[in-house]
């Protein structure tokens, strides 16, 4: 055999080597590939889920956060209306004429006496005073406080008082029927 045979030889199964190997490693590209490709895709599925999933549970979060803070407001602005309605109504009460603010004292005291309740004092508003000390037995002692529009009744020795100002009665109404304002406000 000749050395050009055996070199022949030798080159024609490189080639083929060659060839094989280079069909071999098409094969475990295309098989890399396919693989890359699921891998991304499956990536990319669960990493949308994933994102869906905190996307929903953030607006959640969002919405009930708004929803709190809506009524946080709402309150608040009933509050307002309310403590603003209040204020207008003592603003009247404190304004009224004088003929009616007198029969409406003259009313506190006839409710009060119709109770049996025992006072030695009563403080009052100072443009009130003359009146009420007018239509009470002289025994019961009348003084002027500033700032005082309604009655204040100082019983036992002054060991207790009856707040009857229009600000407290007031208070008391609103206590005893804040459902009722609530509906007539409100609804």
């Amino acid at each position: 055999m000749s050395l050009e045979i055996i070199s022949r030889d030798i080159l024609s199964k490189a080639q083929e080597e060659k060839a094989q190997f280079e069909f071999e490693l098409k094969e475990e590209i295309s098989i890399l590939e396919k693989n890359f490709e699921e891998s991304i895709r499956v990536f990319k599925n669960t990493t949308l889920s994933k994102f869906e999933i905190e996307l929903n549970s953030n607006k959640k979060t969002i919405l009930s956060s708004s929803r709190t803070n809506a009524k946080k407001i709402l309150l608040e602005k009933k509050s307002n209306l309310i403590s603003q309605s209040i204020s207008k109504t003592l603003e009247k009460l404190e304004n009224m004429e004088k003929k009616d603010r007198e029969n409406f004292l003259s009313k506190i005291i006839k409710n009060v006496n119709k109770e049996k309740i025992s006072y030695e004092k009563i403080f009052c508003n100072k443009l009130d005073l003359g009146y009420i000390k007018s239509i009470l037995p002289s025994k019961i002692h009348v003084l002027a406080k500033e700032n005082l529009f309604g009655l204040v009744f100082e019983i036992n020795g002054g060991k207790s008082i009856i707040d009857l100002s229009y600000a407290q009665i007031l208070q008391d109404i609103f206590e005893e029927k804040e459902s009722e304002f609530q509906k007539t406000l409100f609804q």
